[in-house]
């Protein structure tokens, strides 16, 4: 878990388009967004760095995934970056995601204890169009805080972690890294090129990220998402009762599996009857061997 500092109640004077509600048109009402969302990035400090922080970590190793995976390294180091590796530092980039996932919403809850954060987010949240620039990209008011909402709202959407900016197999001593873009990689490694399709990893893991949907977004879920949601979570949780709630015979450490024991009448050959005998497997007196 992460310890979340105070974070500063008053930045600076927030532009009139803001607190008028409106959709900043003119050129002073853009350079007075951006420098509001720089005074909010500012007085958000740690929490904003260790969001961005761990994000970079989930993104370097979920493409260190697909990296190992396709370009034949470790086979060990692919499990181990893979969903079924150890769950810490590492290991399965599941564990950077869920890392990822508790940085965002602590930057969201230092957000809201910001009255500037708070206004700016809804602001843009209400006025979309203030963060778009012209070729149609995000960031053009200039706020890390919303960027990296935005980002987990993005990659939990579309369970898409690959390709992404970071770059790829990187040496954690010297700092080298084999490609300098996973994007990059991505395209070369595919026959497409520029229109090679994202790696979608279908899992409910996401819903963590896609919650910061609902802090950047107007969009509502439509029943359809939901009903999807809920049968996922079934499915996880029959698993989960499945694994835990019910014994499992575990060939090589419960050894070999031998079928019960059965006793019935039978006759000795000495001609002595017993009432309660012994049943051999596949005898005479096995009504079931042949079953």
């Amino acid at each position: 878990s992460f310890q979340e500092e105070e974070t500063e109640a008053e930045v600076e004077e927030a532009p009139s388009c803001l607190e008028g509600r409106r959709h900043c048109e003119t050129h002073e009402d853009f350079l007075g967004l951006r420098a509001f969302a720089k005074a909010v990035d500012v007085s958000l400090g740690e929490a904003l760095r260790r969001a961005k922080r761990a994000r970079l970590l989930f993104e370097r190793r979920a493409c260190d995934y697909q990296y190992a995976q396709m370009m034949d390294k470790s086979q060990l180091l692919a499990e181990a970056y893979g969903p079924h590796g150890p769950r810490h530092r590492g290991g399965s980039y599941l564990w950077e995601m869920r890392r990822w996932a508790d940085a965002v919403r602590a930057l969201h809850r230092a957000c809201g204890k910001s009255s500037g954060c708070t206004d700016l987010v809804e602001h843009l949240r209400e006025h979309p169009q203030d963060d778009r620039t012209t070729d149609g990209g995000h960031g053009k008011a200039g706020s890390e805080a919303f960027r990296e909402m935005r980002l987990a709202c993005e990659v939990g959407r579309t369970r898409s972690p690959v390709p992404n900016d970071s770059p790829v197999w990187c040496d954690e001593t010297t700092g080298l890294c084999e490609r300098r873009s996973c994007r990059q990689w991505w395209r070369e490694a595919h026959p497409d090129g520029p229109h090679a399709k994202p790696w979608v990893d279908d899992r409910i893991d996401y819903e963590e990220l896609k919650d910061a949907c609902d802090w950047v977004s107007d969009a509502q879920k439509s029943d359809g998402e939901i009903n999807k949601y809920q049968q996922e979570l079934q499915v996880a949780v029959d698993h989960i009762r499945k694994e835990y709630c019910s014994p499992n015979w575990v060939e090589g450490f419960c050894g070999p599996h031998e079928p019960a024991r059965r006793h019935g009448p039978c006759m000795l050959a000495n001609g002595q009857h017993c009432a309660h005998g012994l049943i051999v497997p596949e005898s005479d007196l096995d009504r079931t061997s042949q079953w």
